[in-house]
């Protein structure tokens, strides 16, 4: 029995891992659906309330983090059910084949107890190995997709030889002066430009505000300055300087942005 019910076991604990790694992958999507969920729904409180979306958000919610339980029930019924079988079924055959040797004074009902004992401390170990395989199961679900935001390359590219903020000032530019040229940009696969035609001088010691709705390109203005963006056509420069031909690092260590939402991550 002893022989049988672990190989199979192991066998077992080997084979949930391998379904139950795209399952988790599941789980973990539907888990970012509610966790969007929850946050749409603080950061949009009063919208919610103003338009008395309270009832269809909870809705919603119930909805998300139904589907949630239920898929988190599923997996775990597959892990647990197939592995817990094995084990009260060689619990079951243990009990069996002892009883029949006790009554034929083969061995003792001690002896048939300890071997109960010795096949359920042998089956809980196991059983702790495949629920962290569980647990590594997730984690490799989650690692890989915190992998594919490593892995995602950005579209603003150094140009070879990127210049420094000394090179630019050596070679006889304006400094500390920051230009758009004729600027029009566009979000990818925008329908129309986001600016069109700016035309902007700001030198040192000037305070420039731009005022304008929601929408009407303040921040993608902002953002041209240290490359978060590049423009469709026309150029932003400082120093005289394009600052698509800047090195990144360079350009964005002369930059202080104060977003107008503060943000701190610990430590």
């Amino acid at each position: 029995v002893f022989v049988v019910a672990i190989p199979a076991l192991s066998v077992v604990v080997f084979g949930i891992m391998l379904v139950s790694m795209p399952l988790y992958k599941k789980v973990q999507r539907q888990l970012d659906s509610v966790t969007r969920s929850t946050r749409e729904n603080l950061t949009g409180v009063r919208v919610i309330r103003a338009f008395n979306r309270q009832e269809d958000e909870i809705k919603n919610f119930d909805q998300e983090n139904s589907l949630l339980v239920d898929m988190q029930i599923f997996v775990g019924k597959i892990s647990a059910m197939v592995t817990y079988v094995i084990i009260n079924g060689a619990t079951i055959a243990i009990v069996w084949i002892a009883g029949k040797q006790v009554n034929q004074g083969i061995i003792t009902q001690g002896q048939t107890v300890a071997l109960v004992n010795y096949m359920s401390q042998i089956l809980v170990e196991l059983i702790k190995m495949a629920n962290l395989i569980v647990s590594i199961s997730k984690a490799l679900a989650c690692a890989n997709r915190v992998n594919k935001v490593f892995d995602t390359e950005s579209s603003i590219k150094e140009v070879p030889n990127a210049k420094t903020a000394d090179s630019a000032k050596s070679e006889g530019n304006p400094v500390d002066a920051v230009v758009f040229n004729h600027v029009d940009f566009a979000y990818k696969n925008a329908k129309e430009d986001s600016l069109t035609d700016i035309n902007l001088t700001v030198k040192r010691g000037q305070t420039i505000g731009v005022i304008g709705g929601t929408g009407s390109g303040k921040s993608s203005l902002v953002n041209l300055i240290p490359r978060f963006y590049d423009v469709r056509q026309g150029s932003v420069s400082i120093d005289g300087v394009d600052v698509r031909e800047y090195a990144l690092k360079d350009l964005r260590n002369r930059i202080g942005v104060v977003p107008q939402k503060a943000v701190l991550f610990e430590g």
